[in-house]
């Protein structure tokens, strides 16, 4: 008799689960398809939101609201396009990324109330983080507004680099801020074999620690029409703002108030390494004669404004204006200033 009763409670309690379960996620979709978006108020809705985007045609909207712990390593975008907004802070509790961004997906980061925070050096009894914040792997992030911040990306079975983001896709930045990150190598945005693409935003306050490319370290494709990277440093090494190992165009946006040891603004190979800048057409890169210290950028054996290394290193010291063009792809013009 009693295993019987027994029996028939456990039965029910599990209807009961699997109903609870049922009308949560119909509720998911019913608020998705008034436009309302899947609302993400805790870890766990985020793997069941991007379930329900896949296997129902609703609009791929989710919407972040309130603050959110979240463990490192737990969310994947794959095959998927998705646009996330809402309101709150979304920070790591463990190391590993806070999210990865596979094949086959874009996602599109669209609020201006929207924090994604790391772990720093002293947070949550880790050394260091090891992983970038966001790694964008195959697939495409758009950065519309939003803050990408606080994350130490340093060596420790991690590769250090990329302390925001790390970029072995597609970065699209029309937006919003970087800051406040740091790496070995790109504390703010790390190229790998992708491409960034800058039009607006903010990258500021990133450290290359010990390492190279404050802002923004290329190895990849990097153009910039817009926007502005500034206040970031690698001061025992390579380029404040930007080190270019890769490609790197420049049609607008300003550069200024990085420091490093070489190339405060900008640092750039080319020659043997492949490597290209060019500025033309617009963009300001400050060099020591700003009109204000905040702007200028400043390297302490060299190349205020852009080092070239090449077979024969070049510099620029004064600022580059809107209507002054430099390339590597010309020794004679605008170099030695």
């Amino acid at each position: 008799m009693n295993k019987k009763r027994y029996y028939f409670v456990f039965v029910l309690s599990a209807v009961l689960m699997f109903t609870a379960c049922t009308l949560d996620e119909d509720i998911f979709v019913m608020r998705a398809n008034a436009g309302l978006g899947l609302v993400v108020t805790k870890a766990g809705d985020w793997n069941k939101a991007i379930q329900i985007i896949k296997d129902n045609d609703v609009p791929p909207i989710i919407t972040v609201k309130g603050d959110m712990p979240l463990p490192g390593n737990s969310i994947i975008f794959k095959n998927i396009t998705v646009t996330i907004n809402g309101k709150g802070r979304l920070y790591l509790t463990s190391g590993g990324t806070i999210f990865t961004i596979s094949e086959r997906s874009t996602v599109t980061i669209d609020s201006a109330d929207l924090i994604f925070e790391g772990l720093t050096l002293s947070q949550n009894g880790f050394s260091n983080n090891a992983f970038p914040l966001i790694s964008v792997d195959g697939g495409t992030l758009k950065l519309q507004n939003g803050t990408i911040r606080n994350n130490t990306c340093m060596p420790n079975g991690g590769s250090g680099s990329g302390g925001g983001v790390y970029v072995d896709g597609t970065f699209i930045m029309t937006g919003g801020t970087i800051s406040g990150n740091t790496a070995k190598y790109g504390g703010g945005v790390y190229i790998s074999s992708g491409r960034f693409t800058m039009s607006g935003g903010t990258i500021s306050g990133n450290t290359a620690d010990g390492g190279s490319g404050g802002g923004v370290y290329n190895y990849g494709s990097f153009t910039m029409s817009g926007g502005t990277i500034r206040s970031n440093k690698a001061d025992s090494e390579l380029g404040g703002g930007v080190l270019s190992n890769g490609t790197f165009t420049m049609t607008g946006g300003t550069i200024s108030g990085n420091t490093a040891w070489l190339g405060g603004g900008v640092y750039t190979y080319t020659g043997t390494y492949g490597a290209n800048f060019t500025k033309a057409g617009g963009g300001i890169i400050y060099g020591n004669d700003a009109p204000t210290q905040t702007d200028r950028n400043i390297a302490a054996s060299g190349g205020h404004a852009v080092y070239w290394y090449s077979s024969s290193e070049k510099v620029r010291n004064t600022t580059l204006g809107e209507s002054d063009n430099i390339s590597t792809n010309n020794s004679s013009v605008g170099w030695g200033l």
